[in-house]
């Protein structure tokens, strides 16, 4: 089972279901990850989650980002998705609705209860657009999740 990392603030997690599966009834357990991001372009931040082993399936329940960053700067654009095992391609990404929204002294937030899925073996990665273009010595994301994880 992972949970959240040690010193982070938890965000509201489902209670443990029970999910009727091919061979009798698997329980889903309770997950949740945070993660910093990365630049990938001037505007543009990404960002992994722990992947999925290929035993394991993600009902993802809810998604959040903060962003801080000195001057001032808009979210432009939210979106989750997955990345394959192999990392071969993506598949399609859902937008989360927060489009323009303005930092508050140099800091964004969003968040957004989601009903997504992520198959087995595969890894959550959100992608954050942000303008205008902010130092990325001196800009920081970090995004987290939280769900259901079914063995």
């Amino acid at each position: 089972m992972r949970m959240l990392r040690s010193g982070i603030a938890a965000l509201p997690i489902a209670a443990a279901i029970a999910i009727a599966g091919a061979n009798g009834a698997a329980a889903a357990t309770p997950y949740g990850d945070m993660e910093g991001c990365e630049f990938v372009n001037p505007n543009r931040l990404e960002c992994f989650f722990l992947p999925l082993s290929a035993s394991e399936s993600l009902q993802i329940q809810y998604v959040s980002l903060e962003c801080n960053s000195s001057p001032d700067f808009s979210l432009q654009q939210f979106e989750i998705g997955t990345v394959p095992g192999n990392g071969s391609s993506r598949v399609p990404y859902y937008r989360i609705p927060a489009v323009n929204q303005a930092s508050v002294g140099g800091v964004v937030t969003a968040g957004s209860q989601v009903t997504l899925y992520a198959k087995a073996g595969t890894q959550p990665v959100v992608l954050i657009d942000l303008t205008p273009a902010p130092p990325q010595t001196t800009t920081e994301c970090q995004v987290s999740l939280s769900g259901l994880l079914t063995p």
